[in-house]
């Protein structure tokens, strides 16, 4: 018999979402959050089952350190966004998340122009205010460099991988074309070259 004991750390509430601010910033999101949701299960459905299964059990209680009533109010399927404003993004990977799990960057503020940056597959994606960026980024390097004229604001949705193991949930599948072509009458299908 193994005498050591596997440790596993409790979910913390951020200090944020415990202040009266961490209300207020919970209900001005709440109907775009409400809209970031949808996307989500339109374009990676599984992940987000998984991830919606995952707040439902913290907002039980599961596995957190200390309960605090604004668990309750949390608007996201993501455990994390984190509020990034006016400042330039470096190129990076997201270190603390599951490769085939996506991060959803929105773009918001008054700038004129924004480029994010995918320097892996050298591409520069469009970033105005408005702008939705679903990318893998523990696998994809990105950042912002510089933006034209206003504030620039970026809301980074993520899910932190620690949290659902702590869950015992599995990681998502990668997202495949396959999965939505199967859910496409035939007929359709045929007439898109595109369509493996």
């Amino acid at each position: 018999m193994n005498s050591f004991q596997r440790l596993e750390d409790n979910i913390y509430v951020s200090q944020e979402l415990r202040k009266d601010e961490g209300v207020r910033f919970i209900e001005t999101i709440r109907n775009a959050e409400a809209v970031i949701n949808g996307i989500a299960i339109l374009i990676c459905p599984q992940l987000h089952s998984i991830a919606a299964k995952a707040i439902e059990m913290v907002q039980e209680g599961q596995h957190l350190h200390k309960w605090h009533d604004n668990v309750k109010l949390w608007p996201s399927i993501f455990t994390g966004i984190e509020v990034i404003s006016n400042r330039v993004t470096p190129d990076h990977r997201d270190t603390k998340a599951a490769a085939p799990v996506y991060d959803f960057l929105v773009s918001a503020g008054t700038h004129q122009e924004a480029w994010l940056e995918l320097p892996d597959v050298e591409a520069k994606l469009s970033y105005k205010p408005g702008t939705v960026v679903a990318i893998s980024g523990k696998v994809l390097r990105h950042g912002v460099k510089d933006w034209d004229g206003g504030e620039r604001i970026c809301f980074a949705h993520f899910i932190r991988d620690a949290v659902h193991n702590r869950l015992k949930l599995p990681r998502p599948d990668w997202v495949s074309m396959k999965k939505y072509t199967a859910m496409m009458e035939g007929g359709f299908v045929q007439r898109q070259h595109w369509v493996a």
